[in-house]
């Protein structure tokens, strides 16, 4: 992907999972805005914020209790 911006990834997302992506969602990952329920769900409905603590972890992704360094 040579566009790296949140639209051309979501864009591609759409393409390739065929569901319909929240680009606001998307816009607030790519700023590493700290993940919460609401933002998993608009992204995938199906996952809790809790299944996804390892991977945030391993990820090193912002936790509520902090801010993008």
């Amino acid at each position: 992907m040579v566009d790296r911006s949140p639209a051309a990834f979501q864009r591609f997302a759409e393409d390739y999972y065929e569901v319909s992506i929240d680009l606001g969602a998307v816009s607030r990952l790519y700023a590493l805005r700290p993940l919460n329920q609401e933002l998993v769900s608009l992204l995938n409905p199906e996952v809790a914020l809790a299944d996804l603590a390892q991977d945030i972890r391993e990820i090193g992704y912002p936790q509520l209790d902090q801010e993008p360094a």
